[in-house]
């Protein structure tokens, strides 16, 4: 009976109490992010980017597309207005890149903070392998995401090059978007 209520205690020691320890310390040391930068940055500073007058606005889809300025439709002055605001995805897809950066810079710490706690916290290290074999783990995640955003990035530079390059999308052309930008 005495061992049976040791390795009972073992258990409850090794699979609720050190792991929930390790939690809160985690959860002191960095609060949950509630991503409110993120939803200002997709409500408030989007509106403030279309809200910017004509030349910072257009100086800055310049600065993020220097090749626009030898485009056939920088020569054009009646497409330059549209393809202004076609070019504007570019700078949203800039603006939630930015606004991402500080709350997965805090997902990585929080993991780091994980991580030290392997050496007492058998358990949380044990179930961080099985996510890595499972391909679920914290930094699958983090590449999937990482992907997805490149394929976005590639998407957004592909419109706006083919938008000041006067391209004429037809089905061959559609079928090549189609080709490249599934591939990374």
């Amino acid at each position: 009976m005495g061992n049976t209520l040791k390795m009972v205690g073992v258990w409850v020691i090794l699979a609720f109490i050190i792991p929930a320890g390790v939690y809160q310390w985690i959860s002191i040391e960095k609060p949950t992010n509630l991503m409110t930068d993120f939803i200002d940055a997709t409500r408030d500073e989007k509106q403030a980017l279309f809200d910017l007058p004509d030349s910072i606005f257009l100086a800055r889809v310049e600065t993020l597309f220097p090749e626009i300025l030898n485009s056939p439709v920088a020569q054009d002055s009646t497409q330059k207005s549209e393809a202004y605001e076609i070019s504007s995805t570019g700078l949203v897809n800039e603006l939630m890149k930015n606004s991402i950066e500080p709350i997965e810079a805090d997902n990585k710490t929080k993991n780091d903070l994980v991580r030290s706690s392997y050496a007492f916290n058998p358990i949380t290290f044990f179930q961080n392998r099985f996510n890595s074999i499972s391909e679920t783990h914290y930094d699958d995640y983090q590449n999937y995401r990482t992907e997805i955003q490149s394929l976005i990035d590639k998407q957004v530079r592909t419109l706006v090059m083919d938008t000041w390059g006067n391209v004429e999308v037809s089905k061959d052309k559609f079928q090549e978007y189609i080709q490249t930008l599934s591939q990374l």
